[in-house]
């Protein structure tokens, strides 16, 4: 009879109660020569697992591969062989019990550090918050990208499926491949909806599209680099020159493909931002590297951009790179590339020593090696157990540590301003 029936039976014996302080067990084995397996078997459950003198209820999962083992000792060697196996069993079964209490030490400080609570807080917080991550969302495949949305079901407009036009400025090939649409069902924002269609996929930060849509936006270079003359009635002052950076600072995790990923690249970019999630930082500076703090001009450089067809009178914003006559007018062109190389590298410096950046950097490497350890224990305890799988799963998990102790700060996007209360000249426009 196998070690965790005997022990089961036990239990319901316990539940009946016991008067006595000292309980004697008396074994009863099919036969009760010395060199029969049965005995080696019972000597086996009493020396090597003390199945009679307390729970192996917390070895679960180490029994299978005991027995298995004390199976090929009985079979090769014989009763004699299983003091030495017990020997060993009982030393296997002491570290066992010595990792359960450190991981049980490391899931304490765990959970004192990150409470339960706030955690579901968090999830909650970002629920509520459906239309803003859809619209967020929308602004860019509707607005930018020029998809559409199609209801399911009209009039309802949710669900709806996404579809592409002639307008839509993603390329066929290979990116509308990858955003899979055809074979893509009913998408929806809203909980609710998915909760009443299950066939309805909730659009959530980590579903295919949402992935590949985030791929394809770092793919695609459009929009990250611009140079925009801005008129502002409400500037009194000089003309200034100044810049707009955008950064994501973010777990170092190298992709090798942002179109096929591979799945090991998914799966560590994914554990890595578990604990040191993507920020997107913006700052404005001058031509001179100092941070812009004068509120009018950050209400300028901070406002939408105004076409021909939707400014106010005659105040519309330009576009100076099909102009790159007018920038030569106010910066020399053969200084402004090495310029904008000055400006980024000095941003990045100073957005690596903020102390928002190195707080969130240590928050997220102590939560990550709390619990890095204690799957490490878990993982060890499989490995020792035979499966030595295990340890490639170590090594995955160890890996995103660098990844989050020294964060890569992205440049996402970099635009320069020329602000004036006046526009350019005519013939500077022309």
């Amino acid at each position: 009879m196998a070690a965790a029936r005997i022990e089961q039976r036990i239990g319901r014996l316990d539940r009946f109660g016991r008067r006595h302080g000292v309980v004697r067990h008396r074994i009863l084995l099919p036969v009760d020569e010395d060199n029969s397996p049965w005995t080696g078997w019972a000597d086996f459950l009493r020396e090597g697992l003390s199945l009679f003198h307390r729970s192996i209820s917390d070895i679960q999962f180490l029994l299978e591969g005991f027995e298995q083992r004390l199976f090929r000792v009985l079979l090769e060697q014989g009763p004699g062989g299983v003091e030495a196996l017990s020997a060993e069993v009982r030393d296997a079964i002491r570290e066992e019990r010595r990792s359960q209490d450190e991981q049980y030490a490391l899931d304490r400080i765990a959970l004192s550090e990150e409470p339960v609570e706030a955690f579901i807080e968090t999830i909650e917080a970002a629920e509520e918050d459906e239309a803003a991550l859809q619209d967020g969302v929308d602004k860019w495949l509707l607005g930018a990208l020029l998809m559409k949305k199609q209801p399911v079901a009209w009039p309802a407009q949710d669900p709806f499926k996404l579809r592409t036009t002639k307008e839509t400025l993603i390329p066929r090939l290979p990116w509308l491949e990858a955003f899979n649409l055809e074979q893509t069902g009913a998408l929806t924002w809203r909980r609710r909806i998915a909760t009443a269609h299950p066939e309805t996929i909730l659009l959530r930060p980590g579903t295919p599209l949402l992935d590949a849509a985030e791929r394809y936006t770092r793919w695609d270079d459009r929009g990250t680099a611009f140079i925009t003359w801005r008129t502002a009635a409400e500037w009194a002052h000089d003309l200034w020159i100044g810049f707009r950076l955008c950064f994501v600072v973010e777990p170092d995790i190298p992709i090798s493909d942002m179109f096929a990923p591979s799945r090991v690249e998914l799966a560590a970019l994914r554990r890595a931002q578990r604990y040191l999630p993507p920020r997107t930082m913006s700052v404005h500076v001058g031509i001179d590297g100092i941070v812009v703090q004068d509120p009018t001009l950050l209400a300028i450089l901070t406002r939408p951009y105004r076409r021909s067809d939707e400014g106010i009178g005659s105040i519309v914003d330009l576009n100076l790179a099909s102009r790159p006559h007018i920038l030569a007018g106010v910066i020399d062109p053969a200084s402004f590339g090495g310029l904008c190389r000055s400006i980024r590298d000095r941003c990045r410096s100073a957005l690596l020593a903020e102390r928002s950046i190195g707080d969130a950097v240590v928050a997220a490497e102590r939560l990550a090696m709390a619990e890095v350890e204690r799957r490490r224990i878990r993982l060890r305890q499989r490995y020792f157990a035979g499966d030595f799988a295990a340890q490639a799963d170590i090594q995955a998990i160890e890996s995103i540590l660098p990844a989050i102790a020294c964060p890569a700060v992205r440049l996402d996007a970099m635009g320069c301003f020329i602000v004036s209360a006046e526009p350019p000249s005519i013939e500077a426009h022309a």
